[in-house]
């Protein structure tokens, strides 16, 4: 194992060559004596065993030796065989070839044959060996031709044997070397640190990034516990809980904290797997620098906090300024609708009609951005309910109609009879796309007209397709602006801004409200040639009827509130006076209290049967207030919320406060009868 990542296996390999050279001076020492024994007359020949052994003693040294490579060792070593085995067959010659001398040399042949690194190598001792037992063969004195002939083929055929051998033996190392060159490559190229330690923790092997990683020596790690890079060392219940997984051939990983040699500490990701070699259990470490990573997860979790605090702001920024413009907004609107019910003249009553209509068109301009603020944050929902598609489109169709008819264009509609009558759908939010799409054509056409179509493109389980188209005959839009289009406060030309006004929303608004419906929107436009928007809608469609606006009351009739008792809850003096006159105008009087506290100790003196109370006052605010008049008096008022907010979750925060109704500022008188005819209604029930 030892080497398997560091590329050290060589240092092994030369070991061997080490006690090879240590064998070979023994035996040079031995053989002659033991063949003495057996062969009487053999010949003991102390020279050229005297230089064999001392030729072996030296290879030993220079095997220990740190001054030569382990390269130029092996090439000496193939000497070296080369000379050994020429004494062993010098041997064999001076003793006739007997029996042990000729097996000697053969082993020496065989010995070095296999020692050789390279079939090239091989081949030249071979040959080399070869041609001296065939010499030395034919050359002997003693040997008659047919031994002699005998000796040579098997020399011969010992030879070819040997060649195969060897050539094996190359190949298999060679091929052994390049799996293992390139394990060592990928333990070398891999961004982790790898360990590989025997089952009680001791490191025997590591890679190059370990020793960088952690900025040790090679020395310094090995045959040393792997607690030396750890901070902490484990629990006793964490080393048998880790061992029991391991030894179910299962990986052990976790996020640890390392430390490296001058005391740094460095966050990691270690996975921890078994391996067996050779019948030996090993560790293998895989540890994972994340210093980075944190440090990144880090940065991304201060972003998503910073995101989410600047979104929670402009949250909180475009609600506050909500409310500050619609409550002076309110009381322009409101005066003016007074104003409007006096008696004026032309040029007065023009004035106000211009007064009321910036109003509406400020009104419309905060509307939007709201509406944007609501769905680019992903908080608009749906309110589904039983809607009749046609009256939905005939509704928007007859407001807008008297737009057309002041510019003198004209308006079609044609809704296919195809078309189910009832869908679950949010028929506000659709009136809104309507009225945006519809609105823009009317906008931007000075002649011919706006055509409004509607058609059932397909039902699948009971959930209907529609589609509309609302074409025009206007200016249109060059080809190459239409992706402007959808993109929020965009406008085709800056001119157009100027001369036909929007805050450039309204398309942006309805695209998301069309792709919450399950839909789509698209337009095809020609400049010069008119424009057309068609969108899609999915609603699952219903036989229950729709129900209507009952909470809006146009029949006013002062004599069934006369008898009641009004608290306006105020903090603003421009509203207390535009609701007080209001109510003045209608033949009804009321009281004033400019917070929460005061309607509570009001209350506690007089019974009220209405109060309009604004939800956004000093001391105590009106959903407060109104939670104590509902869970301390035994009386219970009518109260109507009143507050700048107009989203679905405040008018439910109204509600569970214990607020009977809601109204939304800027309104007019004439919403405002609509909410006492609505209260003397219930009355009558």
């Amino acid at each position: 194992m030892y080497g398997m990542l560091t590329g050290k296996r060589d240092g092994r390999a030369r070991l061997v060559y080490v006690n090879t050279a240590i064998a070979g001076a023994i035996c040079a020492i031995t053989n002659p004596l033991l063949f003495h024994l057996i062969y009487e007359d053999a010949r003991f020949y102390t020279l050229i065993t005297s230089v064999i052994v001392a030729l072996s003693v030296a290879m030993v040294f220079i095997g220990y030796s740190k001054k030569i490579d382990n390269l130029t060792y092996f090439r000496m070593m193939g000497w070296y065989f080369m000379i050994y085995a020429t004494h062993l067959g010098v041997y064999a010659y001076l003793n006739n070839f007997q029996t042990l001398y000729l097996v000697c040399f053969f082993f020496g042949i065989q010995l070095g044959a296999l020692s050789y690194r390279t079939i090239r190598s091989v081949i030249s001792f071979l040959l080399l060996m070869q041609v001296l037992g065939q010499g030395l063969i034919w050359i002997c004195p003693v040997l008659t031709f047919e031994q002699k002939t005998h000796l040579s083929v098997l020399m011969f055929f010992s030879l070819i044997v040997e060649y195969f051998l060897s050539t094996a033996k190359v190949k298999i190392v060679k091929h052994m070397r390049m799996h293992r060159e390139i394990l060592v490559a990928l333990a070398h190229k891999t961004e982790n640190a790898l360990f590989i330690t025997s089952t009680n923790g001791i490191i025997i092997d590591v890679n190059k990034r370990a020793l960088e990683l952690f900025q040790y020596s090679e020395e310094d790690l090995f045959n040393h516990d792997f607690k030396i890079l750890r901070r902490n060392d484990l629990s006793p219940e964490e080393i048998m809980n880790g061992l029991e997984i391991l030894r179910s051939n299962k990986f052990w990983s976790s996020d640890v904290v390392l430390v490296k040699k001058n005391g740094e500490e460095v966050f990691t990701h270690i996975s921890i797997g078994q391996i067996e070699n050779q019948g030996f259990k090993y560790f293998v470490y895989r540890v994972r620098d994340t210093t980075k990573e944190r440090a990144f997860q880090s940065e991304l979790v201060r972003a998503k906090e910073q995101a989410e605090a600047a979104a929670l702001a402009k949250s909180q920024f475009v609600a506050t300024m909500s409310h500050e413009i619609r409550t002076p907004l309110n009381g322009v609107i409101g005066m003016a609708s007074l104003l409007e019910s006096t008696k004026l003249d032309y040029r007065q009553r023009e004035y106000v009609e211009t007064i009321q209509k910036s109003g509406a068109s400020l009104m419309v301009l905060i509307n939007d951005i709201l509406d944007f603020s609501k769905t680019e944050s992903g908080n608009t929902k749906l309110d589904t309910k039983p809607t009749d598609i046609r009256d939905c489109v005939t509704e928007v169709v007859d407001i807008l109609r008297p737009h057309c008819s002041s510019k003198g264009i004209g308006m079609s509609m044609s809704i296919s009879q195809d078309v189910p009558n009832t869908l679950l759908i949010d028929e506000s939010r659709l009136k809104q796309v309507l009225l945006n799409l519809i609105g823009n054509a009317i906008k931007f056409t000075q002649k011919g007209g706006v055509k409004v179509r509607v058609a059932l493109r397909k039902v699948n389980n009971n959930i209907a397709e529609l589609g509309f188209e609302i074409e025009d005959s206007g200016i249109g839009i060059p080809a190459e602006k239409l992706h402007l289009l959808f993109q929020s406060f965009s406008q085709i030309d800056s001119t157009n801004s100027r001369k036909f006004g929007g805050t450039g929303l309204g398309l942006v608004i309805s695209k998301q409200i069309v792709e919450l419906m399950g839909g789509y929107i698209k337009v095809e436009s020609n400049e010069g040639q008119g424009s057309k928007f068609c969108f899609a809608i999915q609603a699952e469609i219903t036989d229950a009827k729709s129900d209507s606006e009952g909470s809006m009351i146009s029949n006013w009739n002062p004599a069934l509130i006369l008898p009641y008792t009004i608290l306006i809850a105020e903090d603003n003096f421009v509203n207390q006076k535009v609701l007080e006159y209001m109510l003045e105008t209608m033949g009804l009087k009321s009281e004033l209290a400019s917070n929460g506290v005061e309607v509570v100790e009001m209350m506690k003196k007089k019974q009220y049967d209405i109060i309009f109370m604004d939800v956004q006052m000093p001391e105590m605010d009106g959903l407060e207030a109104s939670q104590i008049i509902r869970n301390d008096f035994g009386v219970t008022p009518f109260i109507v919320a009143m507050t700048a907010n107009s989203s679905d979750a405040d008018r439910e925060k109204c509600l569970a406060s214990g607020m009977n109704h809601f109204i939304s500022k800027p309104f007019i008188i004439e919403q405002v009868m609509d909410v006492l005819s609505l209260f003397a209604a219930s009355k009558q029930v």
